[in-house]
This record gives C-alpha cells, sequence and structure tokens, in this order.
C-alpha cells in the first residue's frame, strides 16, 4: 500500500498531461550500492555545473529507498528531466541504488510495484511501455550508452511481476476465461 502522501500527489496528477510511458532508473552512484534519497538526489540535480546538473528541481517524480520507502520528486504536472525525447510523455521512477552492482531490494520490489501498478492504472500506461532507461532508443529515444537502472535489474522480469499474480495471459486465452 502507497503512503498517503504519494497517493495524493498522484491524484494531484492525474489528467494533468498524457503520460505514455514510465521510465525505470537507479540513482547508480559512483560510490557504490548506496541507498540515496530524493533530497540528495535533488541536491545534485540542482547544483550548478560541473557538480551538479543544473536543473530546476530533481529530475525523477519519485524515488524508491532500499527499505521500500517512496519518496516524491518533480511533481507529476510537471515535466520530469529523466530520458531525451521522453519527457512531456512520461513519468520517472528512480529506485536507489546502482543497478550495475546489485539489484533491487525485495523491498523495492515490493513498493516500487505497487507504485507503477498505480501510476499504469491511474494514467492508462501499458505495462510494455514500463522501460528501463537502456531500452528508450528501442522507443524513439535518442541512443544513449547508459546501462540504466542497471545490469543486473531485469526489465522483462519487473515487467512480468506488474501483474499480481504473475504474468498476464495471451489475449485469447484471457478472453477465453482459461
Amino acid at each position: 500500500m502507497l503512503p498517503p502522501e504519494v497517493t495524493k500527489a498522484i491524484d494531484a496528477g492525474a489528467g494533468a498531461r498524457r503520460i505514455h510511458f514510465i521510465g525505470i532508473h537507479t540513482a547508480g552512484t559512483p560510490g557504490g550500492d548506496i541507498d540515496v534519497s530524493a533530497t540528495a538526489i535533488r541536491a545534485f540535480h540542482m547544483a550548478p555545473k560541473p557538480k551538479g546538473n543544473g536543473w530546476l528541481d530533481i529530475g525523477y517524480n519519485f524515488v524508491v529507498r532500499k527499505s521500500g520507502l517512496v519518496e516524491l520528486g518533480r511533481p507529476l504536472a510537471r515535466f520530469p528531466a529523466h530520458i531525451e525525447g521522453f519527457n512531456t510523455e512520461s513519468i520517472g521512477v528512480c529506485f536507489s541504488g546502482n543497478g550495475d552492482l546489485a539489484d533491487f531490494s525485495p523491498a523495492q520490489y515490493l513498493f516500487g510495484l505497487d507504485l507503477v501498478r498505480e501510476l499504469c492504472e491511474r494514467f492508462g500506461v501499458e505495462h510494455a511501455h514500463v522501460i528501463g532507461h537502456r531500452e528508450a532508443p528501442s522507443f524513439g529515444a535518442p541512443w544513449t550508452s547508459k546501462t540504466c537502472p542497471g545490469r543486473l535489474v531485469d526489465m522483462a522480469e519487473f515487467r512480468a511481476r506488474l501483474v499480481p499474480y504473475g504474468p498476464p495471459l495471451p489475449p485469447a486465452r484471457a478472453q477465453a476465461g482459461t
């Protein structure tokens, strides 16, 4: 179950803009598989270059901590800054840690999947359009050398877990009720 402030943020953003994709990221902290907060990511994103990105706010809409705590990022009514060419039609979800060093924690999977399921339902996003940053070029984003959300994060498995009780049935079987 999502915290009330997260549900309120989703409610406030629903209908503000058309969403086609949810981008999945890890913070990719260079110091290791660190449980970085939305506050720390915001500070880096807003710090002037060359120490940061020089942005107006955190690039992600949500951050999922190692404990499963979901923290608010940039409000949903505002465009995120997380996948070049996709920001106007997407929501950015960052998982603390470094996906090249470790997969999401069990708590991150549990609460992160709850968050992404809710976002898919509320914004009408197909599970196939829940993509890792590295997958975005397959959907028309500019090429990236990023491995984000990381080599150890299996996005096909993540999408399969979006269905609460296993992968979805193929359309013909689902319609037949078998």
